[in-house]
């Protein structure tokens, strides 16, 4: 059975549209046709389905599909933000596997918009443009992450202090002043009080 994704769904008329994995146009798919509670669809949500041809609208819809249990979805691939517009609000990512560039929308981006800049690193899926005729970077929050060279600094300096750490754990139940002067690279100074 195909896989996608649900995107545009509107709950109170009960319809939505998914994204094929594959590729291609979005699917029409009503709650008419969803197997399962469709009080809990809020769109975003990895489905599959079945897709039959429609004769009065000229397009594809969902005969049939429900929420993917397999927890299968589409990779979240890695790349580089190469090129970011911060006044227009959009950039293009340059794919880890040498692939396209994609384009990506600032919306797109969990956390501080005011923080994107070029260069960053990212995850992203990937996601059919229909009026385009080519693939774009996915638009789930979350979809895009970014990792600032600076996060990864700071993240790799906590790392580093949390091993000197436990490395001279044992020691410091012997010898805390020892260990300390050892933790701290010899920075301490004592003041009387």
């Amino acid at each position: 059975m195909p896989t996608g994704k649900l995107k545009k769904f509107v709950s109170d008329k009960g319809f939505g549209f998914i994204t094929p994995d594959e590729g291609g146009e979005d699917i029409f798919a009503h709650t008419l046709q969803f197997v399962g509670d469709g009080d809990t669809l809020r769109g975003g949500e990895r489905v599959t389905y079945e897709a039959e041809w429609d004769d009065r609208k000229g397009k594809y819809r969902a005969s049939t599909w429900t929420v993917d249990a397999s927890g299968a979805g589409a990779a979240m691939l890695p790349g580089v933000l190469k090129k970011y517009f911060t006044d227009k609000g959009f950039g293009f990512i340059e794919p880890q596997d040498g692939s396209e560039d994609l384009f990506a929308h600032q919306r797109q981006f969990s956390g501080d918009p005011n923080s994107i800049q070029d260069g960053m690193k990212v995850k992203y899926e990937v996601e059919w443009d229909g009026k385009k005729g080519k693939n774009k970077a996915g638009p789930d929050l979350g979809v895009l992450t970014m990792v600032s060279a600076a996060a990864a600094a700071a993240m790799a300096v906590v790392a580093a202090v949390a091993a000197a750490a436990m490395a001279c754990s044992s020691q410091i139940m012997a010898n805390p002043w020892v260990a300390a002067h050892r933790l701290f690279g010899g920075k301490l100074h004592f003041r009387e009080l």
